[in-house]
């Protein structure tokens, strides 16, 4: 039993959890919380495996660390599709690209992703009955057993953008680079769902959306300049264009704060915004490549 409990810990059993963090339209308030604590991590621990998954609040240093290593280390990996959440399927890229094995789980809601159509996928019921909860725990729980067992990886199911297949574990500047701004890409669109979902209840939603908006706001400014700042480490570089773009988000914040309606021309403006950030970034890249 002791020689056992000992080659247990030293065996990788760790298990990696892509989900959403953020809850979308259609769904309850917290929903993927409710599903991982109900369904996800009881499975996991059923299999034999440690579950880890990473809260992201705000993207830092040692969060995209921790995806990255998780993504890359983890032995086992579980990645929830539903509501095909773009952060997920770059993250479910980065995985298939480093030919590690993973668990694909979506809801009842959610349509088969195409480049993944043909690969087995468990299916789970977002309203969650118990009967439900049990079926889906015990399904996932057999797919992770499966998958330990077997020596079959998929590769390429998901082509990430900027992951490359090195001898090196090591995340590339590009990685970060990528996975920073797809995520900043993405928190615009759960703005503009917002905006789209509640158009009767302006008066009443204004102070959360409000209020939501300025924390993404804030995020941002403080995102970019991690990226200039620790990923490309040169503060120097395109520093006129940078200062203009923190200067456009100040003003698109101070907007923001002295209106009585956020807008979806604002949200324009700052995806604008960012995605000149990541011209500014794809121009440092190619400097960096030809020098």
């Amino acid at each position: 039993m002791i020689k056992e409990e000992e080659e247990s810990k030293q065996k990788n059993t760790d298990c990696f959890v892509m989900m959403p963090f953020t809850t979308p339209a259609g769904y309850e308030k917290d929903h993927f919380d409710k599903v991982y604590e109900q369904i996800v991590k009881p499975a996991i621990i059923d299999a034999g495996f440690k579950p880890i998954k990473v809260d992201e609040n705000h993207l830092s240093t040692s969060i995209i660390s921790k995806i990255f290593d998780g993504l890359i280390n983890c032995e086992m990996a579980i990645c929830d599709l539903s509501s095909k959440n773009p952060n997920v399927l770059y993250e479910l890229g980065i995985r298939q690209a480093y030919n590690k094995p993973v668990v694909l789980i979506k809801d009842e809601k959610t349509d088969f992703i195409f480049d993944v159509s043909g690969i087995t996928t468990i299916e789970y019921q977002s309203m969650r009955l118990y009967e439900h909860v049990i079926h889906a725990k015990n399904s996932i729980k057999n797919a992770i057993i499966e998958n330990s067992k077997s020596s079959n990886k998929m590769v390429d199911i998901i082509k990430a953008n900027s992951a490359i297949i090195t001898n090196s574990n090591e995340m590339t500047n590009e990685d970060k680079n990528t996975i920073m701004i797809k995520s900043l890409f993405s928190e615009i669109a759960e703005l503009k769902r917002i905006l789209l979902h509640n158009p009767q209840n302006y008066s009443q939603e204004l102070k959360l959306l409000n209020d939501k908006a300025e924390k993404y706001y804030n995020k941002f400014k403080d995102d970019l300049t991690y990226i200039f700042e620790e990923i490309y480490n040169e503060r120097s570089f395109n520093s006129a264009k940078y200062n203009m773009y923190l200067l456009k988000l100040e003003s698109l914040r101070n907007r923001l704060l002295n209106s009585s309606n956020l807008n979806e021309d604002m949200l324009n403006d700052l995806e604008e915004c960012i995605d000149s950030v990541n011209s500014i970034l794809d121009e440092r890249i190619k400097h960096v490549k030809e020098t």
